[in-house]
C-alpha cells in the first residue's frame, strides 16, 4: 500500500513502533519513498537499504498496479519516480543512513551477506512467484530473533489484483516452522526468526501476541516512552517471561 497518507491515518505505523532502533533494515518497493521516510523518522535506522527496480510492466497483470496501466504511465515516468526518491534523500544517501538499490530483490539480494539484517518490509511486485522469492532469498540474510514484515497480507477475498498471492505466499512459508508468526494485523505481517531452538511453543507464541497488543495500546496513549533498543516486541516478551 502506497501513495500519501498522514501519520495519523497510516495503518502501518504500529510496525515501526515495534521495530529496534540503530537497526539494519531494508524496503523492498520503494515507490516515492513515503514509507522509507516513516522508517527514517520513527525507527532512525542505521542503515536502510531501499531496493526497487523502478521498472514499468507492460503485462495486462499489472495494469492496477502502481508500475503498470494508467497509474504507472511509462517507464519514462517510473524513472522520474525514481529520480525524486535520490532527490528526497540525497542527504541521508551522503551520510550513509541509505542506501539506494535500483533493480530487483533477487538480483540485491545477493550481495548482502549472511545474518546482515534485523528487519526487512517487503512490499515489492505483489505476485505469489515473486514473494515467495523474496521470503526465501532474503531468509538467510536476517539475524536470528530478526523480523521479517511486510504489507497487504489478506485473503483473495479482497478485491486486489493480486487475489491473495501475499497471503498465500506468507503462509506457506511459516508453516514448515522457520519463522514465527508474531502479528498479522491492518493487513500487515510480522515473522520472527527462529533462533537455535525449534519453532517455539502455541502457548509462547499466545503470550508474545497478548504483550505485543498491550505495547501498541500504550503506545497509542503515550503511556510508554518508545524504546527498541531492544525493540518494543523484545520488551513486551521479557517483561512477559519476567511476570510468569
Amino acid at each position: 500500500m502506497m501513495g500519501e497518507e498522514s501519520n495519523k491515518r497510516d495503518p502501518r505505523l504500529f510496525l515501526l513502533e515495534g521495530m529496534p532502533k540503530n537497526s539494519v533494515c531494508a524496503e523492498i518497493g520503494v515507490y516515492r519513498g513515503d514509507f522509507s521516510a516513516k522508517i527514517v523518522k520513527i525507527v532512525e535506522p542505521r542503515v536502510l537499504h531501499l531496493i526497487d527496480p523502478w521498472k514499468f510492466r507492460t503485462e495486462k497483470t499489472y495494469e492496477n498496479a502502481w508500475y503498470g496501466g494508467a497509474l504507472g504511465v511509462s517507464q519514462a515516468n517510473m524513472d522520474s519516480i525514481f529520480d525524486s526518491v535520490r532527490e528526497r534523500f540525497k542527504n541521508q544517501t551522503r551520510s550513509g543512513v541509505i542506501s539506494i538499490h535500483r533493480a530487483p530483490s533477487a538480483d540485491v539480494c545477493s550481495g548482502f551477506p549472511d545474518d546482515y539484517f534485523d528487519w526487512i518490509y517487503i512490499d515489492g511486485n505483489h505476485m505469489y512467484e515473486f514473494v515467495k522469492k523474496d521470503l526465501e532469498s532474503f531468509y538467510p540474510k536476517i539475524k536470528k530473533d530478526g523480523y521479517i514484515t511486510g504489507d497487504d497480507y489478506h485473503g483473495d477475498d479482497h478485491e486486489a489484483w493480486w487475489h491473495g498471492d501475499i497471503k498465500k505466499a506468507v503462509d506457506e512459508f511459516v508453516s514448515p516452522g522457520v519463522c514465527e508468526k508474531v502479528l498479522m494485523r491492518n493487513n500487515q505481517f510480522i515473522l520472527r526468526k527462529s533462533a537455535d531452538e525449534p519453532h517455539a511453543a502455541p502457548i509462547g507464541a499466545f503470550i508474545r501476541l497478548r504483550f505485543f497488543l498491550l505495547y501498541v495500546l500504550r503506545s497509542r496513549r503515550g503511556t510508554r516512552k518508545r524504546d527498541s533498543t531492544p525493540s518494543g516486541i523484545d520488551r513486551a516478551v521479557k517483561d512477559t517471561t519476567r511476570a510468569a
